[in-house]
């Protein structure tokens, strides 16, 4: 047993590659080796019991926003997680939400209704061109919105770029863009505002100047969560923390009035 264990410890990952190609060793192992995720190297049972029976899991790295979910978050992105994780997933009939695309999505953020005028409001006041509000609830309470990329998109725009016209072969490119044609690019990011955070409430029956510097300060929490790419490229973080320090000596000013 401590050779095994030993074993484990020191090709874990190796044995997931393994196991995946090797159906006699995948039904040995499945239930002993490790996923990375965002809470650390876990078994199966591990993950599962903490996510209600289900693989959650990103294909980039989105650490901060993973961590921010309370809940393990597999990283697809390490070597023969993703493989790994599904072929466990049709054998055990497990369900997988993969966070940035919309059907993850769904899984990981319970959308709830809010009146068509509220819903305006919001996206007038925290979302730029490409960006969508979408009211949901999540956990922690204490974090009134996550954005999240929609991976389908970021995808379409690395194919049709320049570079991957360089980069990969003119079959590949073809048949990759036959999958990426019938994406929709207009939204490439959706900003999910979290219901259950005292500071969304608050900001719904605020008054409209408070309205706008709380807005700008929750918009500027919620870009440090998130990722420096692409995505955010026409966004500067710099530019919004320095909005949201502007913002919060407003809101003391009018304290002090």
């Amino acid at each position: 047993p401590e050779a095994f264990h030993r074993v484990l410890h020191h090709h874990n990952e190796h044995l997931l590659g393994a196991a995946i190609s090797d159906d006699s060793l995948f039904e040995i192992m499945c239930e002993k080796l490790k996923l990375p995720t965002s809470e650390g190297e876990l078994i199966i049972g591990e993950i599962l019991s903490q996510s209600n029976r289900q693989f959650n899991l990103t294909l980039e790295e989105q650490l901060i926003l993973s961590r921010a979910l309370k809940t393990p978050v597999i990283y697809g992105y390490r070597f023969a997680a993703y493989p790994f994780c599904k072929q466990y997933a049709e054998i055990k009939n497990i369900e997988i939400a993969v966070l940035g695309t919309q059907k993850g999505n769904q899984k990981l953020f319970r959308q709830v209704r809010l009146d068509t005028e509220q819903l305006e409001m919001l996206n007038s006041l925290l979302s730029r061109p490409g960006e969508e509000v979408i009211a949901a609830k999540f956990s922690p309470d204490y974090i009134p919105m996550l954005m999240v990329p929609d991976e389908d998109v970021l995808l379409k725009k690395r194919i049709e770029s320049d570079d991957a016209n360089k980069r990969i072969s003119s079959a590949a490119l073809s048949l990759a863009k036959s999958y990426t044609q019938e994406i929709d690019g207009e939204i490439h990011a959706y900003i999910y505002l979290n219901v259950d955070s005292v500071l969304v409430q608050r900001l719904l029956i605020a008054s409209e100047s408070v309205r706008v510097e709380l807005a700008t300060m929750m918009r500027a929490f919620m870009m440090s969560l998130g990722r420096n790419d692409q995505t955010h490229a026409s966004h500067s973080l710099s530019d919004e923390l320095k909005n949201y320090s502007k913002s919060l000596l407003i809101l003391l000013d009018k304290m002090d009035n």
